[in-house]
């Protein structure tokens, strides 16, 4: 399926394929280096550490083996995830636990943020207690 694609491929794309994947990675199959306790707290402290100074974080989730994360970049985006990404597989002494890239969405407005942050909170519905760390700020509760 070459790009370009219509909106009409486009969706089907996503339903064949796409959604697929992001409902077995929210059921928590593959790898999944983020059940670690510890692991999972390496990843909180690397993104905390820039939190209103680099990025002002408004909802995230660290699930077993991805992470959603919401946020105002106060630093240019790809300087940031490289950023991140690097700091945290370096101090859980692996070299490579991320893909190559990232995917990113643009917030168009209030119900767009209000419905990513409703995703991100629910994302681990079908997760153990334990096995992911939710964190909100205070406006990301209020929804």
């Amino acid at each position: 399926m070459p790009e370009p694609w219509s909106e009409e491929i486009e969706q089907e794309y996503h339903r064949k394929f796409t959604w697929r994947l992001e409902t077995w990675l929210d059921e928590g199959y593959g790898a999944c280096l983020f059940n670690d306790p510890a692991n999972r707290d390496t990843l909180e402290q690397v993104l905390m550490h820039d939190h209103e100074k680099k990025a002002i974080h408004h909802v995230w989730v660290i699930m077993p083996n991805h992470m959603h994360l919401l946020f105002t970049p106060l630093a240019p985006l790809e300087k940031l995830m490289q950023s991140w990404k690097g700091i945290a597989a370096r101090r859980i002494g692996l070299s490579s636990i991320w893909q190559k890239n990232y995917r990113d969405t643009l917030i168009r407005n209030v119900s767009h943020f209000a419905n990513a942050v409703r995703y991100i909170r629910r994302n681990p519905a079908k997760l153990q207690e334990g096995t992911f760390t939710l964190w909100a700020s205070e406006r990301a509760k209020a929804i």
